[in-house]
């Protein structure tokens, strides 16, 4: 199995979780920072998962484990508190708008 972890800003713990892939699966897994290098195709890869990276990518259909829109959500801390209150979610307390900060 081969898995593309790619990301924008946790480098670090894309890296951890790399390594507990491999460990726990015996996958070969890749870290990728699409920002930070050429666009390219990932579709040698088995799972694509996109963590904490909101770009685009080239993969095989139905292999990338989450979609884009939400991970720019979850990127966007007031668009995921404000996700949380739009389902009920139970979340800290938080400011709704950044003119409120």
């Amino acid at each position: 199995m081969k898995i593309a972890i790619l990301t924008s800003v946790s480098e670090e713990s894309s890296r951890d979780l790399a390594r507990a892939l491999r460990k726990s699966l015996g996958a070969v897994v890749d870290v990728h920072l699409p920002f930070k290098s050429e666009k390219r195709n990932f579709k040698e890869y088995d799972w694509v998962f996109s963590y904490g990276c909101s770009a685009s990518t080239q993969h095989q259909p139905g292999r990338k484990l989450n979609k884009s829109g939400p991970t720019k959500t979850c990127v966007d801390k007031f668009a995921t508190f404000a996700a949380f209150a739009n389902a009920g979610v139970p979340h800290p307390r938080n400011w709704k708008r950044k003119v409120d900060i």
